[in-house]
């Protein structure tokens, strides 16, 4: 019984006499699935390593992954020039009679046939072909990681691994044009040890045989692997082994409607007898010779190729559930970007309310009036009274000295407790976000719970290097800064020259202020320029700068200056350091438990997916 023709044989090309028929394949240039083929190749190593639960051994979506893996791998080494011949390859449950149909086949003993459930625990593949070798080093290339072994007593017992016997002179029609596949079984116990295996040999199959006993035809894993395997349209022969006469008829008749119903397609629907001990060879059978006849005519066509859509439809049937934790993965990262703002939203309040809008600490304003001090010296007293502060405020400076070898990230003054804001403002942001992590992990999905712990991790291991960056900017940036405050003294001094009454004034008031500055000291031992300041002489000569028009315009001066600090601040503490450093982590956090998947690799990906469903 058949419901699907079988591929037409190839037109003949001139060029290409040299090859055999069994090579003939679309050669044409297509474009390139690399970012695809490498994520499927990621995703499936996540599946297996996060124990997730979409990870299970033997679950419809791994095993799809798997096969959907090896079709595109199979699919770019055969237009890459494809050197082994056909692929056949038995598939089917425990005790079904895949062994014995492989030696019916090759038409000798070969394949170590056992009543025993689990017998066959890794492929193993039979070519009289004379290109043993040749195919071995092929196979590698489809199955990279998988090892070949010896073939011999069936005792090896893990995955990922296969053997490959070269009959020699035991040529058949079928073993001289094709290496004929044993298989694992899928449905046994045991075979959570190795089921892995069958997707693959799948995928690797110019045709593949189903053999089901009359027992395990209705098994729901042998409809399992027919729905995963029927997006692509490999020729696939279903044999009901062990079964004869009107019982077969029925068999046929149900298992054809259920495939019909399931909208499985395949190439043809046939059985095999069961024979008894001292009865004939199954070999010499009438129904072995016709199952041995139709696979002989599709070696006439062809080595079956995956056509892109079909390859598409399998994948994007799929895609969704695949790439779930990756999408999960990208909203991580876009969570943790909100919350690097949000706490950075409140680094830089925090900034404001203690250090800029703070009266106690308008220290930047106070800085700009020493620089106009300076330049309001009187002529002919002004270098004397500046040696002799000089002078007088040794002690006060040697001590600055000292305290800035002690401490040499820090500095006296204003810009100590600038220093001291963003100090304890970046460590209550990091402390923050890693209370925040600490909630993501135990609040998000498994499939996240590695992302955060990894970052988690990196955080703590770079916050001294974050803090220890911040703070060198901010010296750098203080320094710099200092530039500004210089220039605001200037505008102010040329300010005051466009009020000559003021400025006289001030220049009166500059010096009652030195000479009770000089008289203060001389009381004293000794004091610094902020002291200057807070003399209650230097708070009249503030009064006078506060009047009028000049204060107006110091107001502006000033209002500027905290503009200039905001902005110099949020660029370059909050965003070039702060931001900057946090939004790396993701990238240089471990990648254990992780899909590590780029948003850029992702729709690389999909671009590619949707150019090989429209090839």
């Amino acid at each position: 019984m058949q419901n699907r023709k079988s591929p037409k044989a190839p037109e003949n090309n001139p060029q290409r006499k040299a090859i055999s028929p069994l090579f003939h394949w679309n050669m044409s240039s297509q474009p390139p699935f690399e970012s695809l083929a490498r994520l499927l190749e990621c995703l499936l190593t996540y599946y297996r390593t996060s124990g997730s639960a979409q990870a299970e051994s033997g679950s419809l979506s791994e095993q799809a992954l798997i096969y959907g893996t090896t079709l595109l791998r199979r699919r770019r080494l055969r237009r890459e020039g494809w050197r082994i011949p056909t692929q056949l390859v038995v598939i089917g449950p425990t005790q079904s009679g895949k062994s014995t149909l492989v030696n019916l086949l090759l038409g000798i003993e070969a394949a170590e046939a056992s009543p025993l459930a689990g017998h066959t625990r890794y492929p193993q593949g039979f070519t009289a072909s004379g290109k043993g070798a040749v195919i071995q080093e092929e196979l590698t290339k489809l199955l990279p990681g998988w090892t070949p072994v010896p073939t011999g007593p069936n005792d090896q017992n893990r995955a990922n691994i296969f053997s490959l016997s070269d009959l020699g002179n035991c040529e058949t029609r079928l073993s001289g044009r094709s290496t004929i596949w044993d298989s694992p079984d899928f449905d046994s116990v045991n075979s959570r040890e190795y089921r892995d295996m069958v997707p693959v040999i799948c995928a690797m199959a110019d045709i593949l045989i189903l053999a089901v006993s009359r027992e395990k035809y209705a098994d729901q894993s042998v409809w399992r692997l027919l729905n995963l395997i029927a997006p692509v349209g490999a020729p696939l022969i279903i044999c009901l082994n062990k079964t004869s006469g009107p019982e077969a008829e029925q068999l046929l008749a149900s298992m054809s409607d259920r495939l019909e119903q399931a909208s499985i397609p395949y190439t043809a629907l046939l059985t095999l007898p069961y024979v008894a001990d001292g009865q004939q060879m199954l070999w010499e059978t009438g129904e072995a010779e016709v199952i041995k006849a139709r696979i002989s005519g599709l070696l006439d066509h062809a080595g079956f190729e995956v056509g892109d859509r079909r390859l598409a439809s399998l994948l994007n049937r799929h895609w969704s559930e695949w790439i779930q934790p990756v999408r999960r993965e990208h909203a991580a990262a876009g969570k943790w970007e909100t919350l690097v703002d949000e706490e950075l939203g409140q680094f830089m309040e925090l900034y404001r309310l203690d250090y800029l809008n703070n009266p106690d600490y308008a220290d930047t304003m106070q800085r700009t009036i020493v620089q106009l001090l300076e330049l309001l010296e009187i002529p002919g007293i002004a270098g004397a009274l500046i040696q002799m502060r000089k002078v007088l405020t040794w002690p006060a400076r040697k001590a600055h000295n000292v305290y800035r070898k002690k401490f040499p990230e820090k500095k006296p003054g204003g810009k100590a407790h600038e220093v001291k804001v963003i100090e304890e403002g970046s460590t209550h942001l990091l402390a923050r976000l890693r209370q925040q992590i600490s909630g993501q992990i135990t609040g998000e999905p498994r499939v996240t719970i590695a992302w955060w712990s990894n970052l988690d991790l990196r955080l703590k291991q770079d916050c001294d290097d974050i803090e220890a960056a911040l703070l060198n900017e901010m010296n750098t940036y203080q320094t710099e800064f200092d530039e500004e405050i210089k220039r605001a003294g200037r505008l102010l001094f040329e300010h005051l020259k466009q009020h000559p009454l003021t400025l006289n004034g001030l220049r009166a008031a500059r010096t009652t202020t030195d000479a009770a500055a000089l008289l203060l000291a001389i009381k004293t031992g000794g004091i610094g320029l902020n002291d200057l300041l807070l003399a209650p002489a230097m708070l009249s000569f503030s009064s006078l700068l506060a009047e009028g028009a000049v204060g107006q315009y110091m107001t502006q001066i000033e209002n500027d200056l905290k503009k200039s600090q905001l902005t110099a601040v949020t660029e370059r503490l909050a965003y070039g350091i702060l931001r900057k450093r946090l939004l790396e982590l993701p990238a240089l956090m471990s990648q254990e438990g992780c899909c590590a998947v780029s948003t850029q690799w992702l729709a690389d990906a999909e671009n590619q997916l949707a150019a090989l469903q429209g090839a």
